[in-house]
């Protein structure tokens, strides 16, 4: 039986319709989608805590329509992401985990096989907007061999990251439902000190004994012209 899959795009104004092309062609058979729309309050005080605040409380609200759903899995993308025609199916390859081979059935006792723990977040790659950097990726740090390194560009396998941002990943229901999303306003992770509500998700996840991935085969469209993918 196949997962269902919403796809929920988070918006201030239309989407762009090279997005929304892009989830019309995915090619998994089973997934819905929800567009949120919801302009900014105007609100008194510091403009970029309110900004966020709004960003905040329009994902609660599209978080509480996406649990009502029968979905097992939410996709969250940005308005401007342009997927590739496997993005739902690649990511869920990813996030599911592998069906043992019923060959190997008699040998289980002789040896036993592990499975591999169940990933619940997976993301994919987008270059995000900045007006003080030339280059401002969608994750600061990945992890291997234990040792931890700057992300200066798109990596082409799947890896584990501290840091994602929320503008495309994939989620379990497990997770959306134990997780909501808050403003943590100059929340500091690994040095990084800003105001976003994508950091205090990640640090709640992990918090919580969720570990957060990168799938290289997930390249939004505009990043792939960039660097001619």
């Amino acid at each position: 039986m196949l997962s269902k899959v919403l796809v929920i795009v988070i918006t201030e104004d239309d989407v762009l319709k090279e997005c929304y092309d892009s989830i019309l062609k995915q090619d998994y058979p089973d997934f819905s989608t929800l567009v949120s729309v919801k302009k900014q309050e105007l609100l008194s005080g510091n403009s970029d805590a309110n900004k966020l605040l709004n960003i905040v409380k329009h994902r609660n609200e599209a978080r509480k329509k996406a649990l009502a759903s029968d979905a097992d899995y939410f996709f969250w993308i940005d308005s401007d992401i342009v997927l590739p025609v496997n993005a739902i199916s690649s990511l869920l390859l990813q996030l599911q985990v592998p069906k043992v081979s019923p060959i190997f059935d008699k040998l289980k006792s002789q040896f036993p096989i592990t499975e591999p723990k169940q990933k619940h977040i997976m993301g994919g790659w987008y270059k995000l907007h900045s007006d003080t950097e030339k280059t401002a990726w969608n994750c600061a740090n990945w992890v291997a061999d234990n040792k931890i390194a700057s992300v200066e560009g798109w990596q082409r396998s799947v890896i584990r990251v501290d840091k994602m941002d929320l503008g495309c990943v994939m989620m379990s229901r497990e997770v959306l439902e134990k997780i909501s999303f808050k403003h943590g306003f100059n929340l500091e992770v690994n040095d990084n000190r800003r105001a976003c509500e994508c950091l205090m998700f990640a640090k709640d996840a992990q918090d919580a004994g969720y570990e957060l991935f990168m799938d290289g085969d997930v390249v939004c469209e505009h990043l792939k012209r960039e660097v001619n993918v």
